[in-house]
């Protein structure tokens, strides 16, 4: 019998949902099901057919990333307690893939379901340690939806001692093997700080837009009130709309900033998925040259 595995991701981070499910294709008798957070905008439906899809699968793993928290699978679903709350009821087996840096504990997510180390994400190591990392999760994966005991592969075998190396020079003595120089380590993105250093220049700037929201729209319901009284203790109607006006004229200009503050909040989440692009060793250099000009284009509006 197929054992459905439950893989929940943000939309920006597919790229480590790929390589996941690439290093779990040998596990042929197993059924995916994908979800991510657009499937809470195709209406409201999404809670009923969530639960009858956990009720079918055995495992669920979350792809958890700052991008994840960020998307309505937190903010609206509250992912994680639905998760909870269906493993409790005798639902799926629960696991998490620490895909970058984040407060995953603040968001309700037990550090103990991690398959991977939480101080060496995905998207913070080398992309030859970062193929062994997904090979060991995909393994603890097919291991904890089989209800088996993970059994890691044996380690390779240890290089010869250097003694064992030696040779014969010409007049008879000892002569080693040069050694490989270790390759050098790639270096860091250039986009990586400047990029890092506007999403939170941006994250600021909606917070304090946020807060200017709240205040226009108090002061319009302030003059909004005081247009009544004023009519009502002057006896003139025609007090209400003079003062009124400015109360729709500022809900106005709260509704203009709610506009502007959503759309910097979108590009928060397409400068940090370029960010991720860049700091990927294994991105083929068409893409990589597409978001070095993105990158580029993002700086200098900054």
């Amino acid at each position: 019998m197929a054992r459905k595995i439950f893989l929940a991701y943000c939309y920006p981070d597919q790229k480590w949902l790929d390589r996941v499910r690439a290093a779990m294709a040998p596990m042929a008798q197993e059924d995916f099901i994908v979800w991510d957070e657009r499937k809470f905008r195709n209406g409201n439906s999404w809670r009923a057919e969530i639960t009858n899809v956990l009720a079918e699968s055995s495992l669920a793993v979350m792809l958890v990333s700052d991008l994840f928290l960020d998307s309505d699978f937190v903010a609206r679903g509250k992912f994680p307690t639905l998760l909870a709350r269906a493993r409790r009821e005798g639902g799926p087996k629960l696991c998490f893939i620490l895909v970058s840096h984040c407060l995953y504990e603040d968001a309700g997510i037990d550090p103990a379901l991690a398959m991977n180390d939480l101080d060496r994400p995905l998207d913070g190591i080398s992309v030859s340690k970062r193929e062994a990392a997904v090979a060991v999760i995909a393994g603890k994966l097919k291991a904890l939806a089989a209800g088996e005991t993970y059994v890691p592969p044996a380690p390779p075998a240890p290089a010869p001692a250097a003694s064992a190396r030696k040779g014969k020079g010409v007049a008879g003595g000892p002569r080693l093997e040069p050694r490989t120089p270790r390759p050098e380590p790639p270096a860091p993105s250039p986009y990586r700080l400047p990029l890092g250093t506007l999403v939170e220049t941006r994250k600021k700037s909606i917070a304090e837009l946020r807060r200017l929201e709240r205040w226009l729209l108090w002061a319009s319901l302030g003059f909004f009130v005081l247009s009544l009284l004023a009519a009502a203790a002057r006896g003139n109607i025609l007090i209400f709309p003079l003062i009124a006006g400015f109360a729709v004229l500022i809900a106005a200009l709260a509704l203009v900033l709610r506009a502007r503050t959503d759309f910097i909040a979108q590009s928060v989440i397409g400068i940090q998925y370029t960010r991720t692009g860049l700091e990927d060793d294994a991105l083929p250099a068409r893409q990589r040259n597409l978001l070095k000009q993105k990158a580029g284009q993002l700086l200098g509006e900054a």
